[in-house]
């Protein structure tokens, strides 16, 4: 924060109208990560950089890119990596896919229901408020397959 980190917090504790405060501070943090805890509206989300354009770089600047952290490399004009990034997308954002069926059809393979840990959740409950209001009140339970599932099916 600085040279004299003291006069920098209080003149921002000052300019939030905080004039009375004990301030603890366990790690090297920038002026503006103080105002964002002093402020406290921010909401910081993880971030993926994607880095286009690889085909027209050394393969040794490529693997620079691709070993940062939070980093994938790409190439739209050549179809480079694309599964990589959409894999990473699906990553960063919690998604699920929920395959619903019917009693006594098939599953429908085609359209899933997307949740993500991010919004609402991936549990039953958020299933049901994604697809209807007021499907809850007329559920009574669900068969559950996959990898979250103790035994296959679980009821």
């Amino acid at each position: 924060m600085g040279p004299d980190p003291l006069k920098v917090a209080t003149n921002i504790l000052k300019t939030y109208k905080i004039n009375n405060a004990e301030v603890l501070v366990r790690e090297d943090i920038s002026v503006d990560d103080f105002i964002d805890v002093v402020v406290g509206n921010r909401k910081y989300v993880k971030c993926l950089y994607a880095y286009n354009k690889i085909d027209t770089i050394t393969i040794e600047e490529v693997d620079e890119l691709a070993r940062k952290p939070d980093s994938t490399v790409i190439s739209v004009s050549e179809g480079l990596n694309m599964d990589g990034l959409l894999e990473g997308i699906w990553e960063y954002l919690g998604l699920t896919r929920i395959y619903t069926k019917r009693k006594g059809q098939p599953p429908d393979l085609d359209e899933p229901v997307v949740l993500s840990t991010i919004r609402k959740g991936t549990s039953v409950r958020s299933l049901c408020n994604n697809v209807s209001s007021h499907m809850l009140r007329d559920f009574n339970f669900a068969m559950v397959w996959g990898k979250s599932a103790k035994h296959t099916p679980q009821r």
